[in-house]
Formats: C-alpha cells, structure tokens, sequence
C-alpha cells in the first residue's frame, strides 16, 4: 500500500505538468498571434487602445471581418495547434511503450526534452515579449508611477457670455491626416477638394501644425479629447473595475462625470444632432453621445431602416460618405429651419468613413493614382467639400460656426499604406479648418496645439465666452495667451508625462459619473 502512494503521487505530478506545459504552449501562441494580429491591422497601440476599443469590435458596423479573423486566429488556432501538439506527444510516448524501453532509447530521449524545453520557452517568453510590446505593457506600468495628476489641472469651463452664441457643425475626418496634403511625398494633394472649398482668402482658418495628443490615435480617443478636453482612458486605470470591463457590453455610462462639449452647448440650449456611418455601439461611441448632451444619433441602423440600398454600404463599417452628406444636407436644412422658427441653436456633429483602411472605393470615386488609398481620400473629401459648398450655397455659414479636423493621425499597422512616407516623418499633423461667421480675417489661430485644446476651441467657435478661455486640460486656440496655471503652460516632457499618467482617483470619478471637478 505503501509503495503505490509515491507511485499515484508521481502520476498526478506527472499529469499536472503536462497540463501545465500545454497551458503555456497555449497562452503564448494566444499572445504571440494576438501581437502578430494587432500589429498587422492596428500597428503599436496601448493598454487604454485595447481595453476601450479592440474588446468592443463588432461584425456588424464595426470592424466586419475583423471579429471573425479575431476570433479564429486567437480562439482557435492555438487551441488546435495545443491540441496537436499533445496528440503527437501522447502518440510519441506510445509507441515507445509498445517498443520498450532501453538504455540506447534514452539518450536522444534526454536530448528531445531538452529541444522540448527550449521550444517551450521560446513561445511563452516570444509571446509574452511580443503583446507587450506591441501594447506597451512597459509604459502602461510607468505610468502607475508618475507624480502627475490630471485632476490637478483639469479646468471646468465656465461660460462667461453667450450673447453671441451661434450654430455649430463639427465635421470628423477618419484618419484625417494633414501630412496626406503634401504633393511631393503622395502622388497628389489628398485634401485638394476640401481645400478649395475652405480657402483662407475666404474667411477659413486653420490651425497650424495641428497634433495628435501623446497616447491618442483611435477615433473615440479624438472625439473624447476634442469635446472634452482629457486623454481618454478607463476606470481600469485606477485598477478598479466599472465601465471600462464592461465597454464590449452594454455601458451606461460613459465619462459621465466629465463635462464635455454637447452638455456645455445643452446648458446653452442647443440641440444636438449626431450622424455617422457606422454602428454607434461600437466602443460606446453612442452611449457617449446620449451622455454628453446630444439628442439625437443616426448611425447604421437607421440608414438601413431609411432604406438605402446595399451598394451605399461597405460591409466592415457602413455606410458611404456619399450618402452620409446628402443625409447631413437635409438635416442640415430641418436643424436651420427650426433654429430660424424656434431661435433655438443646433450643433450638428458627423464622422466620415471611406478612408477607414482597408478603403472601399465606390461608384462615385474615380481612382486615379496607383496607391488607391490616395484616391480614396481624394474622394472622401470631395464629399465633404460638396457638402461645405452646400451650406455656402444655403446662406447658412452667415450664422453657422464650422469646425472639421481629423479624428486622428492615419494607422501606420503593418498591413497600412504609405510607410515609406510617414515612418520616419517628422511632423506629422491633423488636418483641420475652422470658420467662424463674420470673424476677422486678422485672428491668427494659435499654432502646435493638440486635440485637447479644441474642446475650448469649438465652444468659443460657437460664440461662447469662456472664462480664461480655458476648459478640459486645454486652452483655445483663439487666444494667444496661456495661463500660467495651465497643463499647457508645462515644459513640453512633464506635459508628456501628465497626459500618460494614470491619473486614478480622476478616472474613477469620471466613468462613476461622479464630478471631476467643482
């Protein structure tokens, strides 16, 4: 009885380390191909990136094809592969009970372990290198240790006058980068269409140098840190739970206890209209809306139920530019119409889509460049310049403030265009342009801001008054002068550093819906 105790004992160790090691062989294939995957399709992103916006990708509007591959590549190659894996070893050891086994079988056995071992540890620690890199685990880490705190330099807006306060549309370009208008690097000026239609001889501004704020890049990071002035980062970050585990479901709420642009215009008596090609589930993108002062959404679903027909659609995100526009032109006409009647203002917000990459180029795009990627853009802001000449058409830039930048720099992933023009780019920009009704043409915009500073900037755009032109952590772009008690009078490595940080008893509060500040 005895001796059958050690011998159990050595079977149950025996098969728990097996099972150990297939575990292993498992989670860094898990990790290996998840890094392989989002490098391939998003390029470097961060821990906030992934947690705010990957877990919440949808078949259906929201990254197509993309949840599919996902889910193949990362829930059931490694399984089978493990799987594999431990069939040729059970068969291994099989055969060599059926043969027997002798002092000449042992040595290459010692020998076959040892590769074993070293192939093990490749995957696990390949792996495990990998996905960290490629989400910046190690800048996730450093940033636990920053001394910054963005609650200590977060401004709430303080509206000071509103006698002036004006119609606003808020047009975002999907991977609107202005570097893309340099005809020398690309084979043509891909904002050529929207440029003309927006000439500074004509009253148009814009900001020079335009930044993507450190750490953004995705498209509800650039509207987040546009109308509400803060990097977007989850309640995660405090090391708590909440909204942010629960974002790929359904949030109620999303930074609700940051004041953000459409609840500053709602407290002004705005209406605000929201219309975008995609399904606004995707990364929360409406329950944000719905949160922060916007009455109303129109995303996938509706023009589905509208009745547009299924060549206006791309199968991976939705509907076209084309289409989006003539849907902005009525709605821009209802919202006047009723603002003239009623005297109540609008803010009328939309989010571009055909230069989302993989492009899908529709009947109305000519490609005519070899890189269809630049024809694409050329296209897209034909769309939006059409709708531009609209409202000049209309009369309705006599009341109406515009403000249209990029949601973000364009992805440099490894399946992405134009690497050899951007990789080792120096300044790379947001196109933007801004048009404020009877403004001096003398008004010079404060240039090498970033997209927290636009969040002061579209309400001042709107012909409010803000208190030192101050909100968020920004400060508008219409004043020249920075308080010296602002997050942007910092030297520019500390700034850096404050916007990494992660800031937790703030975040928490935000997506508690608790406020951030008096």
């Amino acid at each position: 009885m005895s001796g059958r105790i050690p011998n159990v004992a050595r079977r149950v160790g025996v098969i728990v380390g097996r099972i150990l090691v297939y575990a292993l062989i498992w989670a860094g294939l898990v990790l290996l191909i998840a890094a392989l995957g989002i490098r391939f399709y998003w390029g470097k992103i961060s821990v906030g990136q992934m947690l705010l916006n990957l877990v919440s990708i949808d078949p259906d509007g929201g990254g197509g094809s993309i949840v599919w591959v996902g889910i193949v590549a990362i829930g059931v190659v490694p399984l089978l592969i493990t799987v594999g894996i431990a069939l040729w070893q059970h068969s291994r050891r099989r055969k060599r009970r059926l043969r027997g086994d002798t002092l000449s079988s042992r040595r290459p056995r010692w020998i076959m372990r040892s590769i074993s071992t070293v192939l093990v540890a490749a995957v696990v620690v390949g792996g495990t290198t990998a996905f960290a890199t490629t989400v910046g685990v190690g800048d996730y880490i450093k940033a636990a240790n920053s001394p910054y705190d963005i609650g200590n330099y977060f401004v709430q807006p303080k509206v000071t006058s509103a006698e002036h306060k004006r119609n606003v549309v808020l047009i975002y370009l999907e991977s609107g980068e202005g570097t893309l208008a340099n005809d020398q690097l690309f084979e043509k000026d891909a904002f050529a269409p929207l440029e003309k239609a927006t000439q500074e001889a004509d009253g148009w501004k814009s900001i020079k140098d335009f930044q993507q704020y450190d750490g953004g890049g995705w498209t509800m990071a650039g509207i987040t840190s546009t109308q509400c002035g803060i990097p977007l980062k989850g309640a995660g970050s405090a090391g708590g739970s909440g909204a942010l585990n629960e974002l790929g479901a359904d949030v109620k709420s999303y930074l609700g206890g940051s004041t953000c642009a459409g609840d500053v215009l709602k407290e002004q008596g705005y209406k605000s209209v929201f219309l975008g090609g995609a399904n606004g589930a995707f990364a929360a993108k409406g329950t944000f809306l719905k949160g922060h002062g916007y009455s109303e959404e129109k995303d996938l679903s509706d023009w589905r139920a509208a009745g547009e027909p299924a060549k206006n659609f791309r199968p991976d995100w939705g509907l076209s530019d084309g289409r989006l526009m003539a849907h902005a032109k009525t709605e821009i006409d209802q919202l006047h119409a009723e603002a003239e009647k009623t005297g109540q203002p609008f803010n009328l917000s939309m989010l571009t889509l055909d230069t989302h990459e993989p492009v899908h180029i529709y009947d109305y795009c000519k490609v005519d460049t070899k890189n269809e990627v630049t024809s694409a853009f050329f296209c897209s802001m034909t769309q939006v310049a059409g709708f531009v000449d609209y409202m000049k058409e209309k009369g309705y830039l006599d009341d109406t403030a515009v403000v249209i930048m990029g949601d973000h720099l364009k992805h440099m992933s490894a399946g992405d265009a134009f690497h050899e023009q951007l990789d080792n780019h120096k300044n790379r920009t947001i196109f933007n342009r801004i048009w404020v009704p009877g403004d001096d043409q003398k008004t010079q915009l404060r240039p090498r801001v970033d997209q927290l500073n636009m969040y002061p900037t579209i309400l001042e755009a709107a012909g409010l008054t803000l208190k030192d032109h101050e909100a968020g952590l920004g400060v508008s772009a219409f004043t020249s002068k920075v308080p010296e008690s602002s997050a942007q009078a910092m030297d520019p490595e500390a700034y850096t550093e404050l916007l990494n940080s992660r800031s937790p008893g703030f975040y928490t509060r935000a997506w508690a819906g608790q406020p951030v500040a008096p």
